[in-house]
């Protein structure tokens, strides 16, 4: 992962950003801020760009990042409204607008001050004055707000606490296992600064969750700065010393340090391709790709070709041709994911892909427009390196009464777990508004593995994140079901699409091994057969188009963007509902319309048993029709 530390040069800035430089999951930092400040530590200064209202969009500087962490610690609470609005709206306003490539990017927003009742007297005026600017910029997943309570500096007695506690505590980390700071010692040296360096919510926790939501290959150990001094030296003898009579208290004080929770990994970049002809088979490891195109996916080869009026595909599909393509991928898989489950997921290949792991296969799936997970766990070989290869065959044409596209079009993920864990698809929240002071939102798990003991913890977070409601419910037998209620719900509506997460958590002993959220809404719907369709009792026409999966002269690829353009387009000329035309669209459509508010028809087939095309989805109709209709149905309800 790679990030951006903007106010780098003030409390929560420069916590945020010594914790970047002490996560191996940060390969690189880019630390921005407007004056250096006489409590950075000078190793720390180094990493400081300065005066980040200077930047200009397209400035190279701000090329291929993750992540953006804006940070403003504000305890001025009675400062004017004018000063504020500049501190906490313009300038992140003006940060944000010169980010390149925003759909790929995650921004969160990260303000504190001394004490909590003036971080959330704060935290309210934050929120208010980014919500209808920043808010609104089209970067990755939901904008991110973040609290931050922060104790000061107390002298030089503290400023040296801190100093000796990440010098004694950071070599022993990187000595027991690379600076996985996610571990109880790696909690256990941000605590022991006792107050001498800010401490806040968003810690080395958050900074390894976000790494997971963002997706990440295994990196290698990032290059921190050196905090020795002479007055206390510290060298490997003395982490191996340290490692041999502190380590046992630390355990005894803090538990178990344990694989917790899951790691997604973006699975996107760096595969090698081919478009190659039916006696290729580029499955074995061995196989020699060095002279393959290297690109990143989504990828769509159809939309690359030359337009041809004696196409296979016809006009139909777009007068481009489609083929067959290999997809392959080398990476190494960490010694420390041996006990855990590996899973590779893909939003959608199209069409007839055949998944091999090592030479191995592990699936295959004809149909283009379906998500799918494939277990890899018994075909990695942990701490070596791996190969996953992908076929395509979209050689029969014409298969679709549309331009499908070729190959890979839709985003790959690594899911990394406990054996035991939350299913694929595994969650399902359905929502009833008793009325208008009360919702009940009934919420089902459905869990892998091993199940004794384990705990589905289920929490309802509103938009601001606060948590409303817990509930616990043993996970046996696999599944696990609970209900709660919401007092005064904020309902789903067009011009209003409010949201709410589910987060489920699953506990072992009390600890979180696996997790995932799931966005809901509370609304209401009716058809009438004389009066038409009302959404939360209000008569509405449904004004809908049916769209299909590709996007222009930009092919079938998945861009979130482009996604996001085509629906604003759509809502500037009247439009409220979307027809997935005709089968299963992509995750970020779905989550884009739960967001701008539009009204989905999710279809499943275009097909079932009789063609409409030569090739099309009815020669597989009858043996995939409930695999695919059941993996359809979990991922979308």
């Amino acid at each position: 992962m790679k990030v951006i530390v903007t106010g780098a040069s003030g409390y929560v800035g420069e916590g945020v950003l010594l914790e970047c430089l002490f996560n191996d999951h940060v390969e690189k930092v880019l630390s921005i801020g407007r004056r250096p400040c006489g409590h950075t530590h000078p190793k720390l200064e180094e990493y400081i760009v300065e005066d980040f209202m200077g930047l200009k969009e397209g400035d190279p500087k701000l090329e291929g990042y993750d992540a953006v962490f804006f940070c403003a610690g504000i305890s001025s609470i009675g400062m004017p409204e004018e000063k504020y609005k500049v501190i906490s709206h313009d300038i992140p306003m003006h940060f944000a607008e010169i980010l390149p490539h925003k759909e790929k990017m995650t921004f969160i927003y990260v303000s504190g001050a001394g004490n909590y009742k003036s971080t959330s007297q704060m935290w309210v005026r934050v929120k208010k004055s980014t919500e209808d600017g920043l808010a609104s910029m089209p970067f990755k997943g939901e904008f991110n707000f973040r609290p931050a309570i922060m104790t000061w500096y107390k002298g030089q007695k503290h400023i040296q606490k801190m100093q000796y506690a990440f010098r004694v505590f950071y070599p022993l980390i990187r000595l027991l296992g690379g600076g996985n700071t996610m571990s109880e010692v790696g909690r256990a040296m941000i605590s022991a600064s006792e107050g001498g360096y800010p401490t806040h919510t968003i810690g080395v926790y958050d900074i390894i969750k976000l790494s997971r939501r963002l997706g990440e290959n295994p990196l290698p150990a990032f290059s921190v700065p050196k905090m020795r001094s002479r007055r206390f030296p510290f060298t490997r003898i003395g982490a191996i010393v340290l490692a041999a009579f502190v380590l046992p208290i630390l355990m005894l004080s803090c538990g178990k340090s344990s694989f917790s929770g899951r790691k997604v990994v973006d699975f996107d970049n760096s595969w090698s391709f081919s478009l190659t002809g039916e006696e290729t088979d580029a499955s074995a490891p061995s196989f020699d790709d060095a002279s393959w195109r290297v690109l990143n996916l989504p990828h769509d080869w159809s939309i690359e070709g030359d337009f041809e009026e004696n196409s296979p595909t016809g006009t139909g599909g777009g007068a481009l041709r489609g083929g067959i393509g290999w997809y392959r991928k080398t990476f190494t898989v960490p010694s420390a994911w041996k006990d855990r489950k590996v899973c590779i997921e893909f939003d959608g290949v199209y069409m007839n892909s055949t998944v091999f792991v090592n030479g191995e296969e592990v699936g295959k799936r004809p149909n283009g427009f379906v998500s799918f997970s494939y277990d890899i766990t018994p075909h990695l070989r942990f701490g070596k390196k791996n190969t996953v290869a992908v076929k395509v065959d979209n050689s029969l044409q014409p298969n679709l009464r549309w331009y499908s596209g070729s190959g890979i079009y839709r985003n790959v993920r690594l899911v990394v777990t406990n054996p035991s864990r939350i299913a694929y698809s595994g969650t399902f929240v359905s929502a009833q508004l008793l009325s208008s002071s009360e919702a009940k939102v009934k919420i089902s798990t459905e869990v892998e593995g091993e199940t004794g003991g384990l705990i589905v913890r289920t929490s309802i977070i509103d938009s601001s994140g606060i948590v409303l409601a817990t509930s616990e419910t043993p996970a046996s037998g696999g599944k696990a079901g609970t209900e709660m209620s919401v007092a005064s719900p904020h309902l789903w509506g067009l011009g209003d699409p409010y949201l709410y997460t589910a987060r489920t958590e699953l506990l072992s002993g009390g600890k979180v091994i696996d997790e995932c959220d799931t966005p809901f809404g509370v609304r209401t719907i009716r058809f009438d057969d004389k009066e038409g369709f009302f959404l939360n009792g209000e008569h509405v026409m449904i004004n809908g188009v049916c769209l299909h999966h590709d996007l222009g002269c930009l092919g079938s690829a998945v861009n979130t963007r482009a996604l996001e353009r085509q629906l604003e387009i759509l809502r500037g000329m009247g439009c409220n509902a979307i027809r997935t035309s005709h089968n299963p669209p992509a995750p970020e459509l779905l989550d884009l319309c739960d967001r701008m508010g539009f009204l989905v028809q999710d279809e499943a087939f275009d097909v079932w048993r009789k063609k409409k095309t030569a090739y099309d989805y009815s020669r597989y109709f009858g043996e995939w029709y409930r695999k695919d209709l059941e993996d359809f149905v979990k991922r979308d309800r």
